[in-house]
């Protein structure tokens, strides 16, 4: 925290650090973060703008360019990987012009924030609303009034299409820590396959939620295979956003308790 409010205050911007140091470490109550392009189908040679927001029901606040809260910033596409870089404060977080037609991936990993919980009660319905009930033996162990300490990060990717070519791509593996990847082509009325990776391997059970922007509380829920895919056939076009969450047990040495690692997909379906 004091590293990143250094960094902060030394362009101008601890009130906007702290604000969105606030927004990033409160999972319990703002579940999503997600990247939101303008457009996600830009016309060749068209500036797109790339907004971050932290919030639930595609309802949310801002979150400005700040690069002591980002782990890694890229963008992947036809002319290969690249950082992202924009001016600290700016909203939108920044802006690119794709390079070439076809897709073009951004992925954004935060740095490690904590959250801590007051009692093992407030903790477990975080773990019910989450879709996290594996874990409520571990919790149901412990001491029922000593707080809960938990360390987590963000890891957000985007899907950004410019005219697809021949041989269209759907997704690309950015090495996130937890990773949606696309494993085709998201149109309305058809089935949408979404492949869950924890450090590069299939996640098997996770909770996968789907939801569009125009409504955001109708949400599409599965969980993940043993080859760590799930299916879903989306009703309608728009703005598609999709999140897990996993979480295991801190080491015994760890100051916290558990660590966890929040995943989204956003994509609009045409």
């Amino acid at each position: 925290f004091f590293v990143v409010m250094h960094a902060c205050q030394s362009i101008g911007l601890w009130r906007v650090s702290l604000l969105a140091l606030a927004l990033l470490a409160a999972p319990a109550r703002a579940h999503d973060f997600w990247i939101e392009a303008a457009p996600f189908h830009p016309a060749p040679a068209e500036r797109v703008a790339l907004r971050l927001f932290v919030g639930q029901d595609f309802a949310g606040e801002p979150i400005p360019y700040l690069p002591p809260l980002f782990e890694r910033f890229v963008r992947r596409g036809p002319d290969g990987e690249h950082a992202i870089r924009g001016i600290a404060g700016d909203d939108p977080a920044a802006q690119f012009t794709p390079a070439a037609a076809g897709l073009t991936v951004i992925g954004l990993q935060t740095r490690p924030q904590e959250v801590n919980f007051d009692n093992a009660a407030e903790f477990e319905n975080y773990l019910r609303t989450e879709g996290l009930e594996r874990h409520l033996l571990a919790s149901s162990r412990r001491a029922p009034d000593k707080p809960i300490r938990e360390t987590y990060y963000r890891c957000a990717k985007a899907l950004i299409v410019v005219k697809q070519s021949a041989n269209p791509r759907h997704d690309y593996a950015l090495g996130l820590p937890l990773e949606l990847l696309s494993e085709s082509a998201p149109a309305a009325g058809q089935p949408l396959r979404l492949l869950l990776l924890h450090h590069g391997k299939p996640l098997e059970g996770a909770l996968v939620v789907l939801s569009r922007k125009a409504k955001p509380t109708d949400k599409l829920k599965a969980r993940t295979d043993a080859t760590g895919r799930v299916s879903f056939t989306l009703p309608a076009r728009g703005v598609w956003l999709a999140t897990s969450v996993h979480m295991l047990p801190a080491p015994f040495y760890a100051k916290e308790d558990w660590r966890s690692a929040w995943a989204s997909l956003s994509f609009e379906v045409r």
